[in-house]
């Protein structure tokens, strides 16, 4: 097949451009422009700040969508930056780590640690010693800092003690968690936090001789630069020494958030110092002791005349618990004791929610506790704040099933507090079935 001669193909080129571009009348037309207004020539229309911020703000959780935005032009690129790294949650294990990749980047862009309110980070114990994260006087603007050391023992070098006034310098909530403590590491970085509103400690051991008290002198000396107000405080199964230290040391409690989990492996002799801490500005207290003694004297809640909220959680029932201690007699075990002793000395009028967390296990018997008095207080309480909503939420982790009705059996153990004014709910949980009754 012959190939077309170029000469052919041009004119046909010119014919069909002819075609598009001239008139009616074979004449050449002037193509008509419309004139763009100036707003348009200079670019978008500026917009606030605030309305950028709050239309990407939709899309935080499309992290493709956000890049492509920062990408799309340079105003978003701060409002971008801010809701991607507003947040960073970091694992630090062997052959995965993200903190060795944020750190990178927060070389290649130093600009990232500006956006960092919230962090997260979890280190393996297996990598390297438990220590604070190099990486976090960088970060100068968080807030929020959470640090999970996967169960080391902590140990801080002379140069990080030199220079720990710049790792928390912002930092209100600080949350440590499965770490044992020699010295006073713990207290010095307490007193570091000079921001410091919300305390966690979770998992938190300290090697130190049992036979010395709890509050010694060198402990009173660890005092921070300025005095530092608790008003939300979150404790499991602490140290004696750090309760005794909150309590007498420097820092002021006013709390209005409590959450205490004792679990009876350390001395609860500071306890009823944290509720008197607390005051009438506590409102919010969770409690739990799962523990084989008595908690009972521990828990006053005399002072606390301004709680609205109380949760009594991990309430454990255990069917093959034994109801005996020998040592080397038979003794009475007083695990539940301290249920109806936390609502025994209550005084609120403020008081709006009761609740109850129970777990029973291998077959465990709701009647171990003190339903008398339990159901006496509880009306008391009723009576003396009107409008208590009370709820009981019963889980049951065995695979077989109850012989008798949960629901009913706590109801029919509560004839005067349904009496008086209030709600009572129920709610019964046994995989795949939940329960659910409210009276009235």
């Amino acid at each position: 097949m012959r190939r077309p001669r170029l000469s052919r193909v041009l004119g046909s080129f010119r014919r069909i451009v002819a075609r598009v571009a001239h008139g009616p009348r074979g004449r050449w037309r002037t193509p008509k422009v419309t004139p763009v207004p100036a707003d348009t020539r200079r670019g978008l229309p500026q917009l606030p700040l605030d309305v950028l911020e709050s239309v990407i703000g939709y899309l935080w959780n499309d992290h493709r969508t956000l890049a492509a935005c920062a990408l799309a032009c340079r105003a978003f690129l701060p409002v971008v930056r801010h809701i991607i790294f507003n947040n960073v949650r970091l694992t630090h294990a062997p052959g995965f780590s993200e903190y060795c990749r944020f750190t990178k980047l927060l070389q290649d862009s130093p600009r990232v640690a500006l956006s960092v309110r919230s962090l997260h980070i979890s280190l393996d114990a297996a990598l390297e010693r438990a220590t604070l994260p190099k990486a976090l006087p960088r970060l100068h603007e968080i807030e929020s800092l959470t640090i999970n050391f996967g169960g080391g023992m902590f140990e801080m070098d002379e140069d990080t003690r030199e220079k720990l006034p710049t790792y928390f310098r912002l930092v209100k909530y600080l949350r440590i968690e499965n770490v044992r403590f020699d010295g006073t590491d713990l207290l010095r970085v307490l007193c570091a936090c000079p921001e410091l509103r919300g305390l966690s400690l979770v998992a938190v051991r300290w090697r130190r001789s049992s036979l010395l008290p709890a509050f010694t002198p060198d402990l009173a000396a660890i005092v921070p630069p300025r005095q530092v107000e608790l008003d939300e405080l979150t404790l499991k199964s602490p140290p004696p020494q750090v309760v005794a230290w909150l309590v007498k040391g420097p820092f002021r409690l006013a709390l209005r958030n409590l959450e205490l989990l004792w679990d009876g492996g350390s001395d609860a002799k500071y306890v009823p110092s944290l509720f008197r801490a607390g005051g009438q500005s506590l409102q919010h207290l969770t409690l739990a002791f799962p523990g084989w003694f008595s908690f009972k004297d521990a828990v006053d809640l005399s002072s606390n005349t301004r709680l609205r909220a109380l949760h009594l959680s991990h309430i454990c029932i255990d069917g093959s618990q034994p109801r005996l201690l020998y040592v080397p007699d038979p003794v009475p075990l007083k695990t539940y004791e301290w249920v109806p002793a936390a609502l025994a000395r209550l005084h609120s009028m403020h008081l709006a929610q009761v609740h109850f967390s129970i777990e029973l296990v291998k077959g465990g018997d709701l009647g171990v506790l003190d339903w008398d008095a339990i159901d006496a207080h509880l009306s008391r309480l009723a009576r003396e704040a009107g409008g208590l909503v009370t709820t009981f939420h019963v889980g049951n982790s065995d695979y077989s099933g109850k012989r008798y009705n949960v629901v009913d059996a706590v109801m029919y153990r509560l004839p005067r507090l349904r009496a008086v004014e209030g709600r009572v709910g129920v709610v019964y949980t046994h995989r795949p079935k939940v329960e659910e009754c409210w009276f009235p």
